[in-house]
């Protein structure tokens, strides 16, 4: 009997002791929470593992995942990302009232491409134009980003595709879609504007190449200018007309005629077979001249033409930059077909 009474104390003491120790045990909180990493770019449709760091390492809660919103990355309770739409959300994860973030950016999948080319392009001082490329398979739908060094001749906008002059000048410029990239060079032009109190002696009345069918639309035509609108250049042999008016100045002075073609799209005319005429005086009066055109085999599918007249010596018809010294010209923009 006095043995089952010291059984019984003792088992009430270990409970005691036991009782005590569970009631000692601390719960840990996490002190910090990092999520690894904490910005990551997809495309949509893609998914990307987040994960969450906690300090100190025994702690034991649940971590909550959550995004700002999720139209454009949802995550799921493990922390799996998914790409939903163009955009940035943040994806927030939390424990014990605490906060990890990682900044999501969603981009559309890059198409697969072969080759792109670039058409090198020209902009006259605070004109806009669209940067033109073909790519293949032709159709696909592409954004390029283009890489050059800062300067203060032209802006990009890649988002529009655009391009704006600024003053005078060429740039290099790189354009990727992926891995696929090609060079290709863009130029502002310094254009002179009509002066309407000066009557010119000599104009440019109309050209007649291809599809091109162009009058002279300016009673006032003694300035330069880039037209917008495009020329069409059929591959292999076509036949231009350029007609030219000459008034009898009084002065003596006599005009030459010029056609120049930037066939290898370099942004100068001073090239092999790029010089379809060059120097013909010009006589009173209206004069059209000729010429049967052979498109080199190697030219660029979109680049530049001139068509000028001048009196004065050392001018600056070839060079492809600002004004000419005097006289009249116009470019056109030109794409082969």
């Amino acid at each position: 009997m006095k043995n089952l009474r010291l059984l019984a104390i003792l088992f009430i003491a270990v409970c005691f002791v036991q009782c005590s120790d569970d009631d000692d045990v601390a719960i840990i909180t996490a002190e910090t929470i990092t999520v690894d990493p904490t910005a990551v770019g997809i495309v949509i449709g893609d998914q990307t593992q987040l994960n969450a760091i906690v300090l100190p390492t025994t702690v034991e809660s649940i971590v909550a995942w959550t995004s700002s919103d999720v139209t454009i990355a949802s995550v799921s309770a493990t922390g799996m990302v998914t790409g939903v739409l163009n955009g940035e959300a943040t994806i927030t994860a939390t424990v014990d009232g605490i906060i990890g973030n990682c900044v999501v950016t969603v981009t559309e999948p890059i198409p697969l491409i072969n080759e792109i080319e670039f058409g090198n392009g020209w902009a006259a001082i605070n004109k806009t134009v669209a940067i033109e490329y073909m790519v293949d398979p032709e159709g696909t739908v592409v954004k390029p980003i283009y890489t050059y060094e800062a300067n203060d001749i032209l802006t990009i906008d890649a988002e529009n595709g655009t391009f704006t002059g600024l003053k005078a000048g060429s740039v290099a410029v790189k354009g990727s879609v992926g891995d696929v990239y090609a060079l290709f060079t863009l130029n502002v032009y310094d254009y002179m504007y009509p002066d309407p109190s000066y009557t010119p002696y000599a104009t440019i009345e109309a050209i007649k190449w291809g599809e091109l069918d162009y009058t002279q639309k300016s009673t006032n035509s003694w300035y330069n200018m880039k037209l917008d609108e495009n020329l069409s250049i059929t591959k292999g042999e076509s036949v231009l007309e350029f007609s030219v008016n000459q008034s009898d100045t009084g002065k003596g002075d006599k005009y030459m005629a010029d056609v120049f073609v930037d066939w290898n799209g370099d942004g100068d005319f001073d090239d092999v077979n790029e010089q379809l005429f060059s120097q013909l005086w010009v006589a009173d009066g209206i004069e059209t001249f000729s010429i049967t055109v052979n498109v080199p085999t190697d030219a660029v599918s979109k680049s530049r033409v001139r068509f000028g007249l001048y009196f004065e010596p050392g001018n600056k018809m070839v060079n492809g930059f600002g004004n000419a010294d005097s006289g009249h010209w116009i470019d056109m923009n030109y794409t082969l077909k």
